[in-house]
């Protein structure tokens, strides 16, 4: 009698590399359990394993003749996706236009190697007699004994260690695993749900939430109001209606900096209840928040972009604070932007997405003038605190009447000098890092740039080090220019480093303080230095955009603001935009406290429109003047757009594969896309690798995304996918 012959049996695996399809793997006739879809397994790839993720534990067979290679273990410690992760990651790959695998590593937490947990000493219950001789055991049962959560294995010496073992063996002490709950919030606890007494305006917005919450369907709202307004505590009170009708919550910030003040703030609301997860937290933290939310522990996170994708049960809102923000758009494959992605996940989970902004994205606001999203307004300030005053300085008079160009005009200074002679606090921001913007050689004009890419090196006096803020590639000053020789070299531009020591000059004795990546590099660093300032040991706050972001700090009651018109010389569809809003938050700083604010704009070009709306906070005029300019050039969000990048080494194959891709784009709708390019990008060369640029553009969306992928599909072979970089829905074009 012949042996039975088992049915060979396949899963459909997505593997995290540039690879839209998905690959086939056998499944070993000696496994008795099939791993289901969103298990992690390890597959052969080429010459290497790789982790993936099962997306079909019941695939068809492949061709016959194929050979199939089989999957080579189940990691069935490791995280799984649920359902409705795994089904929005299909979603990021589809419209995103990456890989399936790509799209699911950015929902998981960090892959760790196992590690044990922490472990702690404590003495045993039993009374067990050490001898007179073991003089160190003794010592240290002592101190075993006189507290009771015992010691930890990792604070004791290799002796202590020693001697801990020994205990053990004797029954005198006991060696246990203890650990540590990563994501816990501690700060003091008052009774949830207490807050200040809403004002009319938030009384009005939550009549509309929350019966929507309460509603269990899918729906999306646009909280609009002047920096200052209380946008917080609608957006804690909302949580509270989710969390109270037993639903989550997942509340987005654009930046990890605003996350230590928020945080103390919602964890004194929400005692217990709330988790962080950012990359800011180290690998083995982010893994176990990322299980205490998947076991249903809390259910309230905390978090920026990635944690839209939080393994929350029975979503009930999502909050995405200052959802205008560019933080929100991730920088590499998969690109996509949290805030759309949450409208996304809310859809399906039937809950309620609240967004808030002072300065909205052209696209949320235009969905809520034509009532795709709900518009709820806060309108002015709480208890009717004005909005600051805002000066416009003209740096052409400046530079007039000193004969040089001035960082610093007279009128900051002043403002700066009563600001603190009066007790107060104050801001200054300058949104470029380094001391030195450029170094120019003034005889023939040659600025010395990096050889890896097509920017400048920028001078960072600290470290005496050019520094290129693309590739991070660094040399030291040269002694002459390599064009003409000269040996007269001249550091032009200023950065947030050398105002830092011009306020210090024009300031004596002031606290000063800089906050810029430079500055924040070491773990912690960000939310140290706003506890700092926030507790009034600093006096003055220079820095990048970061210090512009949400914060709420009743002492500052001046901003400067240098350099103010210097973006809107980009070369960006959205410079007006981004000028208006960085403008309009940072100077929403002052004046949140009973003092009233002043803010002093600095730029050579104040009358231009973007900058007197901006001083103004007229973001509705801002908005109808730059619609109609974005309507007759047919850009977002008139239209949808999508950047292709073409990367390589050689300039000349670059500008080839360009061409073969644009070629392929028109193919697939002809007359229905606007094409711009291929042509240089902006950043000519990045990294050592050429660039060439393609635009393209249309009215619908959907038909746009589909119209690349095909083109994308129709020159596999001819331009290895790994040269292209797709991105959908870009915030810029830079």
């Amino acid at each position: 009698m012949s042996p039975l012959t088992v049915a060979a049996r396949y899963a459909s695996i997505a593997v995290p590399i540039p690879l839209r399809q998905l690959l086939t793997y056998r499944i070993p006739d000696d496994w008795t359990e099939v791993p289901p879809a969103g298990a992690r397994v390890r597959v052969p790839l080429g010459s290497r394993q790789v982790v993936a993720t099962v997306v079909e534990s019941d695939a068809a067979a492949p061709e016959a003749g194929l050979s199939v290679k089989p999957i080579a273990e189940h990691l069935s410690g490791d995280p799984m996706l649920p359902p409705d992760l795994l089904e929005l990651t299909r979603f990021v790959s589809d419209y995103y236009l990456c890989s399936w695998g790509e799209a699911i590593e950015t929902a998981l937490p960090p892959q760790l190697p196992p590690v044990r947990p922490p472990r702690r000493v404590v003495a045993a219950d039993a009374n067990i007699e050490v001898p007179s001789r073991a003089g160190r055991q003794l010592r240290l049962l002592e101190r075993l004994r006189s507290t009771a959560e015992g010691l930890a294995w990792d604070d004791l010496d290799t002796a202590d260690r020693r001697a801990a073992t020994a205990l053990a063996e004797r029954g005198a002490a006991r060696v246990i695993e203890a650990p540590v709950e990563a994501g816990r919030i501690e700060a003091p606890a008052i009774e949830a749900g207490t807050g200040p007494t809403p004002t009319d305006a938030q009384r009005q917005a939550l009549d509309e939430l929350e019966p929507a919450i309460d509603s269990r369907t899918f729906d999306t709202f646009l909280l609009f109001g002047a920096t200052g307004s209380g946008k917080t505590e609608v957006y804690l009170r909302a949580a509270q209606r989710a969390l109270d009708a037993g639903r989550a919550v997942i509340y987005l910030v654009p930046e990890i900096g605003l996350t230590p003040l928020l945080l103390n703030k919602i964890s004194r609301r929400f005692p217990g209840r709330v988790v962080v997860l950012h990359s800011g937290l180290a690998p083995r933290e982010r893994l176990q928040a990322w299980h205490r939310l998947r076991r249903g522990e809390v259910s309230f996170v905390v978090g920026t972009r990635s944690a839209i994708f939080a393994p929350v049960a029975d979503l009930g809102l999502v909050i995405v604070d200052e959802e205008q923000d560019p933080s929100y758009k991730q920088d590499e494959a998969p690109r996509y932007n949290g805030r759309d992605i949450a409208v996304v996940r809310a859809k399906s989970a039937a809950a309620v997405v609240l967004m808030g902004s002072a300065t909205p994205a052209l696209e949320t606001f235009r969905h809520a003038k034509t009532g795709r999203y709900t518009m709820l307004r806060l309108g002015d300030r709480i208890a009717d605190r004005p909005l600051p005053t805002v000066v416009c300085v003209d740096m052409r008079t400046t530079y007039q009447d000193s004969g040089e160009v001035q960082v610093l005009s007279p009128e900051l200074v002043d403002e700066l000098r009563n600001c603190l002679a009066a007790g107060n606090q104050a801001l200054v921001l300058r949104n470029r890092r380094g001391w030195s913007v450029a170094l120019l050689c003034p005889k023939c004009g040659e600025r010395v740039g990096c050889p890896r890419c097509s920017v400048t090196l920028t001078w960072h006096r600290s470290t005496s080090r050019l520094r290129c803020h693309t590739c991070a590639f660094e040399t030291k000053l040269p002694d002459a220019c390599s064009r003409c020789g000269a040996d007269e070299l001249k550091l032009i531009g200023e950065g947030s480093e050398r105002v830092e020591a011009l306020l210090a000059e024009a300031l004596p004795g002031a606290r000063i303080a800089r906050m810029d990546r430079d500055t924040i590099r070491r773990r912690g660093a960000h939310a140290a230095l706003l506890e700092k300032f926030d507790r009034g040991e600093i006096d003055v706050l220079v820095g990048t955009q970061m210090i512009a972001k949400g914060h709420d700090f009743h002492r500052v009651t001046v901003v400067g603001v240098l350099s103010a018109d210097q973006p809107l010389g980009l070369p960006d569809f959205r410079a007006g935009e981004r000028t208006f809003q960085l403008l309009t938050q940072v100077a929403g700083r002052a004046g949140r406290g009973e003092r009233p604010g002043r803010v002093v704009v600095q730029a050579f070009d104040p009358e231009h429109p973007v900058i007197q709306l901006a001083a103004r906070q007229d973001y509705e005029r801002f908005y109808d003047r730059e619609i109609r300019y974005r309507s007759t050039l047919r850009y977002p969000p008139v239209a949808a757009l999508v950047e292709l990048i073409v990367r390589d080494a050689d300039e000349l194959r670059c500008r080839t594969w360009a061409r073969t891709l644009a070629d392929a784009v028109r193919r697939q709708e002809p007359g229905r896309l606007i094409i711009a390019g291929p042509g240089p990008a902006p950043i000519e060369r990045a990294r050592n690798l050429w660039r060439q640029q393609i635009l393209v553009r249309t009215a619908g969306r959907r038909r746009l995304v589909h119209a690349v992928d095909r083109a994308l599909i129709e020159i596999e072979g001819e331009i290895p996918r790994r040269a292209i970089q797709v991105d959908v829905d870009p915030l810029s074009v830079l």
